[in-house]
């Protein structure tokens, strides 16, 4: 496990973006990442994976595209359909993990995907996990775990809530189907008198825009395949594009405040409303030109990117007590629940006004346990797919 720590290390001090003085979108630095999968890594001799399904509508017609299990002798291959918008409606689609036990679930397009409230009390519990980044097994594991789904993967955690703090996507092999995944249990939850916050964090706005130099080398074999860029399939017309543009960059449950990365002073010098801070994150998603006001929702001060409620970087020194005080104060919160920024453990800093729980999650049962926060009844737990459970400190 020396990389794991070696990342921990590294990430504090790579992963901030240069800093924004014109207004053409940069990209961010490259970063250490996990080692590369068993898989070869080169688009020439990465085979096509299990995928999607990707749908996208064009005009009055939807396509869908996905890539199909391979049957005995035969190899896994792009698969493309065309429906009207009333086939889509009352077609059912199955979403296929790329895993051994082909592991797979239901599932359904919603017409609509309305903007729910950023502010909401407090439930009885809440389940928040961050930085996914394609894992599958891991947040299955823990949902499973937790009783937020049953060995179905359908929604058993009636009015609670569950929070995934942004970065669902990149590094990974299974990011579409961690997508869909929360996308159904995000109508399953609503029918339930639960929530699913699915919160925007930098890696859901970078392929947006283009940016694909996090994707696993399955995903870079699919664009090869189909010769498409990956904000094709994060697009407006797409169906997950549609529906991440739908969520929140911060959101408020009870006193906490959720956000991906954090608050810069910059950012908090707006003294923008939660509910405006979001719509100016919103209206610059895939934008990759952006005004002032852009760069600052988009940019190294603002939610998706911040990092200075954790460490000081190479851009910016770590928040002193006065601007966290700031934070809490303007948004009329207790504490700051924030991941994007590694740690080797969740845990408090400032007097317990920021709560730090980007972990590195476990490929599998054998290398580790899946952890998340849960906060129930007022009190904060650590709990991991093992059953632990231990306050956070």
């Amino acid at each position: 496990m020396a990389w794991q720590s070696g990342r921990i290390a590294l990430l504090a001090l790579l992963l901030g973006v240069a800093t924004w003085s014109h207004a053409q979108v940069p990209a961010p630095p490259a970063a250490p990442t996990a080692p590369a999968s068993p898989a070869t890594t080169t688009v020439g001799t990465e085979p096509l994976r299990i995928d999607g399904p990707y749908i996208s509508t064009r005009g009055e017609q939807v396509e869908v595209l996905w890539v199909a299990p391979a049957g005995d002798g035969e190899r896994p291959a792009v698969v493309r359909e065309t429906l009207s918008k009333d086939e889509l409606a009352a077609k059912r689609f199955t979403c296929v993990v790329d895993d051994a036990a082909r592991t797979s679930f239901p599932l359904e397009v919603r017409a609509e995907h309305p903007i729910a409230p950023a502010v909401w009390p407090q439930p009885e519990r809440l389940l928040v996990t961050s930085d996914i980044e394609g894992n599958f097994d891991a947040l299955v594991r823990m949902l499973r775990s937790q009783g937020v789904v049953d060995e179905s993967l359908t929604w058993t955690f009636g009015a609670n809530h569950l929070l995934v703090l942004g970065d669902s996507v990149d590094r990974g092999d299974n990011v579409t189907q961690v997508l869909w995944l929360l996308y159904k249990l995000d109508g399953e939850a609503r029918a339930a008198g639960g929530a699913v916050h699915m919160v925007l964090g930098n890696h859901e706005t970078m392929l947006m825009r283009g940016d694909d130099r996090y994707i696993a080398p399955k995903y870079r074999r699919l664009l090869a395949e189909t010769k498409r860029p990956i904000e094709d399939f994060f697009s407006a017309e797409s169906e997950l594009g549609r529906w991440l543009r739908s969520k929140h960059a911060l959101v408020k449950i009870g006193d906490d405040l959720f956000v991906h990365a954090g608050i810069g002073p910059a950012f908090l010098s707006k003294k923008l409303s939660i509910e405006a801070a979001n719509e100016l994150v919103r209206k610059n998603l895939g934008l990759t030109r952006l005004d002032a006001d852009g760069v600052l929702a988009i940019g190294n001060d603002g939610p998706l990117w911040y990092r200075g409620l954790v460490v000081a970087t190479e851009i910016a020194p770590k928040a002193d007590a006065a601007h966290v005080a700031r934070v809490v104060g303007h948004y009329g919160v207790r504490r700051v629940i924030v991941g994007h920024t590694l740690v080797d453990r969740m845990s408090t800093d400032y007097d317990g006004r920021v709560v730090r729980i980007d972990l590195l999650h476990p490929k599998s049962k054998t290398d580790g346990v899946a952890r998340a926060l849960l906060i129930e009844r007022g009190s904060s737990f650590v709990v991991g797919d093992d059953g632990s459970k231990t306050a956070v400190e």
